[in-house]
């Protein structure tokens, strides 16, 4: 498993977390292979950014769309430092699975000595007090034995001149259990760490929104409400009553279209392949002719319908909402084309059929 950190300038680039690398990390959702850390100081840092960028973006006599959409500002009103520090912590936490480090446990005696001494990621000025905080959880991580994958493009703190991690900080994990990897931007290393590969974020993000949907309708029972009305199966005339036995998915799942809007919204119709078995019943005189017809042994000298229809349900899902997704049933047809067809018998809905209890009328 890799074990990624981002620094401050990783989440700079999109300081709401909507953006398609976020999009991927949120729809793999609960991987083996991955797990996400956020340093204390650089989520303070996140906090303390968004305001500042707030600041300019508002005193600029235009904002541009794309710093709009980098700050989030046409989705949701400026946030005070609070209310960003509240949306950041809710997304790492319920959408992301980010987890926010505790602040390291480091003597001030053993940061002043690097400062003085230079030691990297302190530069020459004895600049880098952030920048040793988020190392020494790094290191420790490594400690544990974990791959760490740093995520930061502060070549001054932590690269050597190949872009490489630092030789000096290299050493620091020489003993450990685990190792150290430095890398400039999320989005690439993403691309080239999944298991199924992929050439670019937005296929990647469709990709694993598929794989997100599909596990969903594997594991939970949101199928047992998926059932087709009785004009959908297709009948040429009106049945007494319709028993659906089995309504079964087949376990196809096929993106039809897809839709992607702002701040991380999509909105893809899929069609599902699903297996109907049924029985129903017809007045003798009105299917005498009638393909569906099986057998004809009720007791009130009905006609007895039984079998099975391969129907097609088409949904619509909207991804990244207030959930991860969320699902609307838009229609079911029978897969041999046949459309529509008649609804249950309603006595009363039918011109022809004479009230029991109606109006009297004198000749």
């Amino acid at each position: 498993m890799k074990t990624l950190v981002l620094d401050s300038n990783e989440l700079a680039r999109d300081l709401t977390c909507v953006s398609l690398r976020y999009q991927l990390i949120e729809h793999l959702g609960s991987t083996h292979w991955m797990q996400v850390f956020v340093p204390a100081v650089v989520f303070e840092e996140c906090v303390a950014n968004y305001q500042r960028a707030v600041t300019r973006a508002l005193a600029a006599t235009t904002v541009s769309d794309k710093e709009r959409r980098r700050l989030g500002l046409h989705i949701i009103e400026p946030l005070t430092a609070e209310g960003y520090r509240e949306y950041l912590a809710e997304r790492f936490d319920y959408r992301l699975g980010f987890s926010v480090l505790p602040w390291p446990d480091i003597p001030h005696a053993d940061l002043v000595a690097r400062a003085v001494r230079r030691t990297p990621p302190f530069n020459e000025n004895g600049g880098g007090y952030r920048d040793a905080l988020v190392w020494f959880d790094v290191a420790r991580l490594a400690r544990e034995g974990r791959d760490v994958v740093l995520v930061s493009s502060d070549k001054r703190a932590f690269a050597g001149p190949d872009g490489e991690l630092s030789q000096a900080l290299t050493a620091e994990v020489a003993d450990a259990s685990g190792s150290v990897q430095l890398v400039p931007e999320l989005g690439p290393w993403l691309l080239a760490a999944l298991p199924q590969g992929a050439d670019r974020l937005v296929q990647a993000v469709v990709d694993a929104q598929d794989q997100e949907l599909y596990d969903y309708l594997v594991a939970s029972d949101a199928r047992d409400d998926m059932t087709p009305g009785i004009a959908d199966l297709g009948f040429a005339r009106s049945p007494w009553d319709v028993t659906l036995n089995e309504v079964d998915w087949l376990g196809t799942l096929a993106r039809k279209s897809s839709v992607a809007g702002p701040d991380g919204l999509y909105v893809a119709e899929y069609e599902l392949d699903f297996s109907v078995a049924l029985s129903a019943s017809f007045a003798p005189l009105d299917v005498r002719d009638d393909e569906w017809v099986t057998r004809s042994a009720d007791e009130l000298g009905r006609v007895v319908l039984e079998g099975e229809l391969q129907m097609v349900l088409r949904i619509a899902v909207l991804f990244g909402g207030d959930v991860s997704f969320s699902i609307e049933e838009e229609s079911w047809r029978r897969a041999d084309g046949v459309g529509p067809g008649s609804d249950v018998y309603r006595p009363e809905a039918d011109p022809l059929q004479p009230a029991l209890f109606g109006p009297t009328y004198a000749r």
